[in-house]
Parts: C-alpha cells; structure tokens; sequence
C-alpha cells in the first residue's frame, strides 16, 4: 500500500505541477509515506519559516485552518502573510477532520480566486517568490478536483486498512505485528498480548515475531512509538512531555534515551531541526 500511496501522490503533484504536503492529524499514515510528505519542506517556506513571523505560519495553516475546516469542505486558495498561494483540501471520515492536503506554494495574478488570505507582511518579500509556478486561474477548477480526488483516495486507503487490518496488505504476520503495534503502541502492551492476538504461546510469539519482522518484539515496540513520536512532533505543537505520553513512554528521560537513540538526538532539537 506504501507505494500506491506514494503513487497517486505522485501522480496529483505531476497534474498540478506542485509539491504536496500532507497534514496527518490522526497519525495514521506515518509509516506509509516518508517524512518529508508531513511537512513545508521547499526552500522558501523554511526560509518564511525561519523569519520574525513564523508563529504566523502555525496559526494560519495549522490552528485557523483546522478549525474553519468544515466551511470549506470542497477546498480553498489561501494565501499566507508572506505572499504564497496554495491549495487546501481537508479531508473528513464520519464527520472527523483527518487529512489537510496542501499543494504549493504558487502564486496566483487574480485576486478574486483567492478565498482566504492572511495580513500580509509589507516589508517582507522571501527570496525565490519570484519562480515560483504561476497559476492561470482556469486551471484553478481542475486543479482542485485533483487535489479533492486524491483526497478521497487516501480517505479509502485508510478506511480499507482499518477494515482488513492492515495498511500493508496480505495477511502475513509481518503484517499483523506491525498493525498490532501500530494501533497499540501507546498502551502498556507487552509480548503476552500480542500472542493472545496471534493465537500462540509467549515464548513461541517472541520467534514468531524475530522470524517475520527480523527484530525482537521490545525493539519493534520502541521502534513504532519512536516512529509515532516523530510524527507528533512534525505535525503538532504538542509539549514534548505530551509527545511522550501519546507515543507509550510517559518517563522523560526514558523517552529521551530511546529518542536519542534511534535518531541520534533529542526530541526537541530533531523538531527543531525539522522544522527550520
């Protein structure tokens, strides 16, 4: 399912001829798309990013956006403070807001199709604003019916992992292990559980598990809360302390040490990193 994902993203951002980024509230698709879909990577936007203003770009694409959201259930243009346009598809399952998909930035000559733009920062101008594609407002009605497709392609393949158990397809029990944790990673779970799942013993589950996922149970248990951690920290403005809860090691230094340990640095300066 990885690269049917990867795919069709793929495919919408060669139609538009833009990036998308993908804004994952659930946390559901972090171990099927690579890092760099969950978050503003182009080079203009870390330099907005990195500016006076960045707080505003929180504020405008994460707090007001989420919670204007079901206004704009077809899709907006917005255009942030410092000038770059985008495309804004939210995307609902039951009524929950679980996907934002962006594509852009670009810019846009014609006033009149912007919906939403935020109070531009006159002295403000970032480098690279100036190549950035610009959009012929007849191409805005198609170009949002590829963003709301993809939309309803990536609502399917959440609704149709949760239903056969799997984002990764088959039945293998690779598959169950890895959805097994994926869905219970933050609980206090331990290798017994999960054989009560597989039907087997604890001592058979901990070979069952290092058979078909090559690791051990604990090492694939910190391995999936280290993942979900990551994608916390890219996609919220959660506390760290918070950020550990949620993932399943709710020890400060515990979740320190296991952080730093499959990334090589601490929570915070990854997600600064990240997001500088």
């Amino acid at each position: 399912m990885t690269d049917d994902l990867e795919g069709a993203i793929t495919l919408t951002e060669r139609a538009l001829r833009l990036p998308i980024v993908v804004h994952d509230l659930e946390h559901a698709l972090w171990h099927a798309l690579s890092a760099d879909r969950f978050r503003h990577h182009q080079r203009i936007c870390r330099v907005v990013k990195a500016g006076a203003d960045a707080d505003r770009c929180v504020a405008f694409e994460c707090h007001a956006l989420r919670a204007e959201a079901c206004r704009w259930p077809r899709g907006r243009v917005q255009r942030c403070h410092a000038g770059l346009v985008e495309l804004v598809q939210p995307v609902f399952e039951s009524g929950r807001l679980i996907l934002m998909l962006f594509a852009g930035p670009a810019r846009l000559a014609a006033e009149h199709s912007i919906d939403v733009s935020d109070m531009p920062s006159a002295a403000f101008d970032p480098p690279g604003r100036a190549q950035l594609r610009m959009l012929d407002p007849t191409e805005l009605d198609g170009a949002r019916e590829h963003l709301r497709q993809l939309g309803a392609r990536l609502r399917c393949a959440l609704r149709d992992g949760a239903e056969a158990g799997t984002f990764h397809g088959g039945g293998s029990r690779r598959a169950q292990v890895e959805r097994w944790l994926e869905r219970r990673h933050a609980e206090r779970v331990t290798l017994t559980d999960l054989a009560r799942v597989l039907g087997v013993g604890t001592e058979r589950c901990r070979h069952v598990v290092r058979e078909a996922c090559g690791a051990s149970f604990s090492t694939l248990l910190r391995g999936a809360r280290v993942r979900a951690a990551c994608a916390l920290l890219l996609n919220t403005d959660l506390s760290v302390q918070e950020v550990a809860r949620r993932s399943g090691i709710p020890d400060p230094s515990g979740f320190t040490r296991a952080f730093r340990e499959a990334t090589g640095t601490s929570p915070a300066r990854w997600r600064k990193t990240r997001q500088a």
